[in-house]
């Protein structure tokens, strides 16, 4: 019999939502495009581990793999390292009769004490409307400790969350315009730092990185 608690209830982080002027096509193109990304130096690898494409019902799952490191606070070094590694995943469908493209993305690494699930979905709601949508919740591992520091924790990881969200739909936007402009035959110069992405697994990394440090200094 294992000896690790189970999780608790699910506890929602953050829903976001947002208009996009482009095309489905060119956000969801914009999307795609996203990696490598030399700004995001966290991502250390990336590899895609398996598609499949149907024909007939126009659909395409993708799923991909993530290898994030992320610094540690000097406080905690002494414990974990200088550095925390992230093993994370995300899966795509893209539904081209409905016009939309859901992500799933979620933390490997430490699931027995932390698991943060993401789901974003661009839709198209009319010509040149893309509706983006952004939800995420997190299980903590239960315990004593755990009713006393969920509250304290989901706050905390949900203002990192919000920060990296709000930076991540910025990089869309600027990537869904040069998406559309490569499109006219026209080019616009990519910028030094783009900001966080909004993948919902580079935000369950950032997340489970800090949420672990929360654990394991915790006696």
């Amino acid at each position: 019999m294992s000896g690790h608690r189970p999780l608790a209830e699910a506890v929602p982080l953050y829903n976001n939502q947002h208009l996009l002027d482009f095309e489905w096509g060119v956000v969801t193109a914009a999307f795609l495009q996203k990696f490598p990304d030399p700004s995001l130096k966290h991502v250390k690898n990336v590899e895609t581990v398996n598609r499949c494409i149907c024909p007939k019902k126009k659909t395409m799952d993708v799923r991909r793999v993530f290898y994030c490191m992320f610094p540690i606070p000097k406080l905690a070094e002494k414990l974990l390292g200088r550095r925390a590694t992230v093993i994370c995943v995300e899966e795509a469908h893209w539904d081209l009769n409905r016009r939309r493209l859901t992500v799933h993305g979620r933390n490997e690494t430490g699931q027995s004490v932390l698991r943060i699930d993401e789901v974003c979905c661009y839709t198209e709601v009319a010509p040149g409307k893309t509706l983006y949508t952004q939800s995420a919740t997190v299980k903590y591992k239960k315990g004593l400790l755990s009713g006393l520091l969920t509250p304290v924790a989901a706050e905390i990881l949900s203002g990192v969350c919000q920060r990296n969200a709000r930076s991540g739909l910025s990089a869309m936007i600027a990537g869904s315009e040069r998406e559309r402009a490569t499109l006219a035959g026209e080019v616009i110069p990519i910028p030094v730092d783009s900001g966080s992405s909004h993948l919902p697994l580079l935000l369950s990394g950032v997340v489970a990185a800090s949420a672990l440090l929360l654990w394991r200094c915790v006696p």
